[in-house]
C-alpha cells in the first residue's frame, strides 16, 4: 500500500511541476529509505537518484526478481547504529 502511495505521489509531483522523471530524487531515512528503495527499483520510468540514510533491503529475493530501474543510489550509514549494524548490510 505504501509503495503504491509513493508511486502516485511521484507521478503527481512530476505532472504538477512538469518535471522530467530523471529530475526527481527520493531521499529517505531508515524505513523511509527502505520504502524509497523498494519503490524506485520497481518503477518503469527511472528516477534521477535515490539517497538513503541507514536503511537496508527488506526482502532481497523479492526485490531482485522485480528490479526494473537502476537509478544512481547513494547510501550513507554510520558504524555505530544500534538497530541496523553495518555487518548486516549486503553490498551488491
Amino acid at each position: 500500500i505504501a509503495e503504491n502511495k509513493l508511486n502516485k505521489l511521484i507521478d503527481e509531483v512530476k505532472e504538477t511541476n512538469k518535471f522530467k522523471i530523471n529530475d526527481i530524487a527520493l531521499v529517505g531515512f531508515s524505513q523511509g529509505y527502505m520504502l524509497s528503495l523498494q519503490t524506485a527499483l520497481k518503477r518503469k520510468d527511472e528516477i534521477g537518484c535515490l539517497i538513503g540514510y541507514s536503511g537496508k533491503i527488506l526482502n532481497p529475493d523479492h526485490l531482485s526478481k522485480n528490479i526494473i530501474s537502476r537509478p544512481e543510489i547513494y547510501l550513507m550509514h554510520g558504524d555505530t547504529d544500534q538497530y541496523l549494524r553495518i555487518v548486516n548490510i549486503e553490498f551488491q
